[in-house]
């Protein structure tokens, strides 16, 4: 079996992943996202061509906007002859945050009251209603790029949940929800480990597991992490990480995640089909 690694920079999650593949005897190439070209002649053919059995796609990487929906395409068209994980269309959904809070919402999801706007007077009058607001980057991860406002601005808004420092995130992998850690930063409203957050465990109760599960068929990501947020007795979902990180994890929980996302590559490659079925997003 031969499993194709997609990553824009080679970190501890691949050379983790790349061990653990290759204990269980499956074999892994290596290839950036702007490896590949397509050409259109007496057919679509993707070049170089890929000789496996399944990619693990950890994102297109940067770039201007014409290389990164050329990219996309490109691993759309792979994806019909070999499982892509995660999928292009799932990556993108959880990428762009406005989709992701409207799918999210559309399947019942609690998520954080969210303005999106392009009026300074609107968003004014959402401040004063929801008291403390964040604005996030539409497009963004890691926790870069978001802040508490002192003053209404255009944008994507959310009301600033009252979660004391730290958040939680639960690690998904096709329907297994690994555990869940907490993240901390005191005083802050990012918890993110890239942003200096630390991780303690979680306890895995059966709400975070649904709400967890949940989230993920409904932006279609089988390898990913759902950050969830907790004011009083209420949990809302805040996002779902298409390209997770997952040392402070790991740290925390003591699970082997590359492990399980190389049996999970064992189990998935036999069948190639949409993974999550129409008719089943709400089933958890």
């Amino acid at each position: 079996m031969r499993v194709a690694l997609v990553y824009s920079k080679r970190t501890w999650e691949i050379e983790e992943i790349e061990k653990e593949m290759q204990k269980r005897g499956i074999e892994t190439l290596s290839f950036r996202p702007s490896d590949f070209s397509l050409l259109i002649d007496d057919g679509l053919r993707i070049l170089p061509e890929i000789q496996a059995d399944a990619i693990y796609f950890r994102g297109p990487g940067t770039g201007s906007w014409e290389e990164i929906t050329a990219r996309m395409n490109i691993f759309r068209i792979l994806n019909r002859r070999v499982p892509v994980v995660n999928t292009p269309e799932s990556i993108e959904r959880c990428v762009d945050k406005m989709e992701a809070t409207i799918r999210l919402f559309s399947a019942g999801i609690p998520v954080p009251e969210t303005l999106i706007t392009e009026s300074d007077e609107i968003s004014e009058i959402f401040m004063r209603r929801a008291g403390k607001i964040i604005k996030k980057p539409v497009f963004g991860s890691r926790g870069e790029g978001i802040r508490i406002l002192e003053k209404g601005e255009r944008g994507y808004l959310q009301r600033f949940l009252e979660h004391g420092g730290r958040d939680i995130r639960t690690f998904v992998i096709g329907r297994k929800v690994l555990g869940a850690v907490y993240r901390i930063k005191e005083g802050s409203p990012v918890t993110n480990v890239a942003r200096g957050g630390r991780t303690e465990i979680c306890e895995l109760d059966e709400e975070l597991r649904k709400l967890s599960v949940l989230s993920a068929r409904t932006l279609g990501a089988e390898i990913c992490g759902v950050d969830i947020a907790e004011e009083g007795e209420r949990r809302y979902v805040l996002e779902v990480n298409s390209s997770p990180s997952w040392k402070g994890f790991q740290k925390a929980t003591g699970i082997n995640v590359a492990s399980e996302i190389a049996e999970y590559f064992l189990k998935r490659c036999p069948e190639h089909k949409e993974f999550y079925e129409e008719g089943e997003i709400r089933k958890v």
